[in-house]
């Protein structure tokens, strides 16, 4: 079985010398096909990301969004969609994130990041993808 590659977009952007140091990600973890199971490489990117957002002055929302390929029913991968964000959120909250700014969100096959026909598998699309946003004006 392959083993998918773990990116973290804000490390791949400072190494690309951009300014990315206001540390908003999106960060991006890579899960098996139909599988919620978060992978050490997708722990120690959480973990970077974690330490990314306690780096931050503001008290941003870190909101998760899940998704997945085509493989499957729709309720099917919207579940398995929330699932993962769940999961990353849960992760997150362990590692010293606050809970309630946490926002998880599955959106099944519906944001791939490479369109597929029906039932066509592709692994980019298993994806859960981390943006911390300024907190809500008051």
């Amino acid at each position: 079985m392959w083993r998918l590659v773990i990116v973290l977009a804000a490390l791949l952007a400072m190494q690309a010398g951009s300014a990315a140091a206001d540390l908003h990600g999106p960060y991006m973890v890579f899960f098996e096909r139909g599988q919620d199971r978060l992978t050490p490489e997708a722990e120690a990117t959480l973990r970077s990301a974690a330490q990314d957002y306690k780096a931050r002055d503001d008290a941003a929302r870190v909101e998760i969004a899940g998704n997945t390929d085509r493989v499957g029913s729709d309720a099917s991968n919207l579940e398995l969609s929330r699932r993962r964000a769940v999961r990353v959120g849960e992760f997150l909250a362990s590692v010293g994130i606050n809970p309630d700014v946490i926002i998880a969100e599955g959106y099944g096959e519906t944001r791939p990041l490479r369109v597929t026909d029906d039932e066509v598998a592709e692994p980019a699309n298993d994806r859960v993808e981390i943006s911390f946003n300024p907190p809500p004006a008051r």
